[in-house]
């Protein structure tokens, strides 16, 4: 019995999130989603500004979680979910390599995702979802905000 429960300890602790450098430094304010350490910027639509005063839609502070298939997301950086019931539905997810890439390279080392550009030793890009959740299927504002309002956003990105 022992050795069952540490399993679940030990499985447990490996699926916790590990918090790096950056993640609390990702804001929201007055429609600008940023990080000042890491030096970018990105304005929300109108749309996106209005779901999230309605609560409709989170901004979330990513954390770097590891899997065993590689490292899924990088803190500093966010992601933007649509509250539906069950599982909520992924908008945009702003991510990193933590290498300076062209955007050949970039197509042939990640293979996926929308490169944004390089400061420093990261290069920049985001990912948006294929298919929708079962509680989005069908909901045209949702659809609305990640063919049109999410692109239009995600080309204000900026480098400092």
């Amino acid at each position: 019995m022992k050795r069952v429960a540490m399993t679940g300890v030990l499985i447990g602790a490996c699926l916790l999130p590990v918090t790096a450098f950056g993640a609390g430094n990702v804001t929201y304010t007055n429609g600008t989603i940023q990080n000042k350490d890491f030096g970018y910027s990105v304005k929300t639509t109108a749309a996106l500004q209005t779901a999230i005063k309605q609560d409709k839609v989170d901004v979330v502070k990513n954390k770097t979680v590891k899997t065993k298939y590689g490292t899924v997301t990088r803190s500093g950086t966010f992601s933007l979910y649509y509250k539906v019931k069950g599982k909520d539905q992924m908008l945009v997810n702003l991510n990193f390599e933590p290498k300076k890439l062209t955007k050949t390279q970039f197509e042939k080392q990640v293979g996926f995702g929308t490169y944004l550009g390089t400061k420093g030793n990261k290069t920049y890009y985001y990912v948006q979802p294929t298919e929708a959740v079962q509680g989005a299927v069908g909901k045209q504002k949702i659809a609305d905000l990640i063919a049109r309002d999410v692109p239009t956003m995600m080309k204000t990105f900026k480098l400092k």
